[in-house]
């Protein structure tokens, strides 16, 4: 991924997946952006919920762009 320019946003190590009592949780699910993304830090904190997820096996990964930072006024 790095090779590529992108950058990893998602908590690392987190769980997001979550199998049937015979599976392994794990990290299946990422977020990632551009360097550039990544360099002017217009992203906020990624949150992980089971919760948010509605019954899914697999976690709720919300963050916000803050625009207002990543484009200036004219």
């Amino acid at each position: 991924m790095a090779d590529e320019g992108l950058e990893l946003i998602s908590p690392p190590g987190t769980i997001t997946w979550q199998g049937r009592e015979d599976q392994c949780a794990s990290v299946i699910d990422l977020i990632l952006v551009n360097e550039i993304a990544a360099s002017i830090h217009t992203f906020s904190p990624t949150t992980v919920s089971f919760a948010d997820s509605v019954g899914s096996d697999h976690a709720a990964l919300t963050f916000e762009w803050i625009h207002e930072e990543a484009i200036p006024d004219a």
